[in-house]
């Protein structure tokens, strides 16, 4: 019996982190991942960055099957200099006067400011969830450091890992401690696929729900706003359905 409710009861605990306190998360199945192009960017070669997104989201973030996020490539547009000098904040925080102009979905861009946002002249990359509302996110901003040739002299894979981890921000993961993970706080020399931090993450911002037997139930709808409850419950009452046939059979 005990060991039939270890295997039904949901797990309360995980080892990915968040990058945001309220558990905030596209509320859109679909979400368009696009470069911000601009004749500006020399160490950054955003023509490049464009054609990476592509796998970028092909190899990682949408392979999960308990995730409901699909990611596409929105390809590029033309952005003002805003994007390339502006703060990266949240838009209408107090001190967001100079920020990035708000987007929506995902954007893509170089960035040289220094004096808000690279400070550390090592960073390769920024990402900020900057429009939400309520507990959805409505556009995040990924910038590249301008100022350095760090990404510039990465490898292709490297690059596209990087891209996909700061993508990996922008839908509202934070970093993990387990290297096998893209969402490891440092660049890793080659990076093939997720791991389990990443897709336990993602598939928790971004549950699959599915009908069991035609009762309403949603199974895996780990939602960090609603709660495990449903599930567990559901969890408990078939351990004590099991038990108590198992009991009879015996």
């Amino acid at each position: 019996m005990k060991f039939i409710l270890l295997l039904l009861l949901p797990t309360l605990s995980h080892a990915f982190t968040l990058n945001n306190s309220i558990g905030a998360r596209y509320k859109e199945d679909r979400v368009q991942v696009r470069a911000g192009l601009n004749s500006s960017c020399v160490n950054v070669d955003m023509q490049e960055v464009a054609s990476l997104i592509q796998p970028a989201i092909k190899d990682f973030w949408n392979t999960v099957p308990t995730s409901r996020l699909i990611l596409e490539d929105g390809g590029s547009f033309d952005v003002s200099n805003s994007f390339v000098t502006g703060k990266l904040c949240l838009i209408g925080a107090s001190d967001c006067t100079s920020g990035i102009p708000a987007v929506t979905d995902i954007v893509i861009t170089c960035n040289t400011n220094a004096a808000d946002n690279f400070t550390n002249s090592a960073l390769l990359a920024l990402t900020l969830p900057t429009v939400i509302s309520g507990k959805d996110i409505r556009g995040s901003v990924v910038i590249i450091n301008e100022n350095s040739t760090n990404f510039k002299n990465l490898n292709t894979n490297q690059k596209i890992s990087v891209i996909s981890h700061e993508i990996g921000h922008a839908i509202g993961l934070g970093h993990s401690d387990d290297r096998s993970s893209l969402m490891y706080f440092s660049v890793v020399p080659v990076r093939n696929d997720l791991g389990r931090d990443d897709i336990d993450g993602v598939s928790y911002l971004y549950p699959v729900q599915g009908d069991m037997f035609g009762l309403g139930c949603f199974l895996g709808s780990t939602d960090s706003r609603d709660g495990m409850w449903p599930t567990a419950l559901l969890g408990f009452l078939l351990a004590i359905f099991l038990g108590r046939r198992i009991k009879r059979e015996s």
